[in-house]
């Protein structure tokens, strides 16, 4: 296994740090077919019939071992003659709307209903409110909930704070240890367990690299405060200066959505080859505004968040986020069924990506996207999506 960034002499990644990932595979490895059209833009994943990266496959292979070992049983009794426990009461915590995380609980529902489970899901939304996150997590414990699924990075700081004893698994979290939930990707040692969608940056920067081929200024929007932003500017900052074409990443911060076009202006002023949208709400909620600001320059617009490839960016990659919820509803189970403590399971982190094309954000911007772009593309959009694909919420 590669590892990516410093680390300590007792194996633990230090904070700011790129985290362990497995070894990296190229992106244009494991692609089925030369060009994918898919007129009908989905959650994420593939369509329907069309082979997954070898990556997923050993994920999904993985979770279907561990749900069938955390009792996958019907209504009476399981493979092994047992009766099953009855339902839990679980509750699901959410910050704020994220497309994201939105993804990861369809993931965790279609699990539960792939092995004929039927718990007391409770859905709560802070809607980006402190205290109403605060409340809401109380009321899970008042409630008695035996578990708390923490979706997406700020809902799993606020239940590291707020929820002591209660097992909490976050999930679509980028970087637990840049966020200060965990010490060691081996295991946080206390209440919390969950996995990742972390990319690990040369990936990042290879897809951006076949999107600008020569690319050698990159600018990037963010707001100063978002820890998820910032962890993906370290890591590919890190990654970006060294070897022989340096990157250089030219970072144009914002504090409201009125900013944005004069972000694109002074990005553009600077000259950089393109313009990245993070997993930043502010930023990948208007990508719309940066697309009409970005229109006619030549300058494409990048992603690594589910919505900016969606809503407006030439070329993005990101993980498979309803897969992603099914593995932390695996992790759930090893708690709930076996008894597992959750701070001695490892932080799960995915294999593979999804690498998006869209054709119409590149005419948009007047950039002619490479043939080898294409080429790797799991995903090719011939359309702007105005709003996020439709997804199930909790009742």
């Amino acid at each position: 296994m590669k590892q990516l960034g410093s680390t300590p002499s007792d194996g633990t990644p230090a904070r700011g740090t790129t985290p362990p990932t497995p070894h990296p595979r190229p992106p244009h490895a494991d692609r089925a077919s030369a060009v994918r059209r898919d007129r009908e833009p989905q959650c994420c994943g593939r369509r329907t019939g069309t082979r997954s990266p070898i990556g997923d496959t050993l994920a999904r292979v993985a979770l279907v071992a561990t749900l069938s070992l955390t009792g996958a049983s019907g209504p009476a009794q399981d493979r092994n003659g047992k009766t099953p426990q009855p339902p839990k009461r679980i509750g699901v915590f959410f910050w704020h709307d994220s497309p994201n995380d939105e993804a990861a609980l369809v993931g965790i529902r279609a699990a539960f209903a792939e092995i004929g489970r039927k718990d007391d899901i409770r859905v709560a939304r802070a809607g980006e409110n402190e205290a109403a996150g605060a409340r809401i997590l109380a009321g899970f414990q008042r409630d008695g909930v035996d578990l708390v699924f923490a979706m997406g990075t700020q809902a799993a700081v606020l239940a590291s704070k707020h929820v002591k004893r209660t097992p909490v698994v976050f999930t679509a979290v980028t970087n637990p240890i840049d966020a200060g939930l965990i010490r060691s990707w081996d295991g946080s040692g206390s209440n919390l367990a969950g996995n990742s969608n972390w990319i690990a940056p040369d990936t990042i920067l290879q897809v951006f690299r076949m999107t600008v081929p020569g690319i050698g200024r990159l600018g990037m929007i963010r707001t100063p405060d978002c820890i998820v932003s910032a962890s993906e500017l370290r890591a590919l900052r890190a990654h970006s200066s060294g070897g022989t074409t340096p990157i250089e990443i030219v970072e144009a911060p914002v504090t409201r959505a009125e900013q944005l076009a004069a972000a694109v202006d002074r990005l553009a002023a600077q000259r950089v080859d393109a313009i990245w949208i993070p997993i930043d709400p502010l930023v990948y909620r208007n990508t719309s505004r940066l697309l009409d600001a970005a229109r006619g320059r030549g300058i494409p617009l990048v992603s690594s968040s589910l919505r900016g490839t969606r809503t407006g960016a030439t070329a993005g990659v990101v993980v498979d986020y309803v897969l992603l919820g099914k593995l932390a509803a695996a992790i759930a189970l090893q708690i709930l069924e076996h008894g597992r403590d959750p701070g001695s399971l490892p932080i799960g982190r995915m294999h593979s990506y999804r690498v998006t094309v869209n054709l119409e954000a590149a005419r948009q911007c007047s950039y002619e996207v490479p043939y080898s772009l294409l080429l790797l593309a799991d995903i090719l959009l011939e359309k702007i999506d105005s709003v996020d694909p439709p997804s199930p919420r909790g009742k």
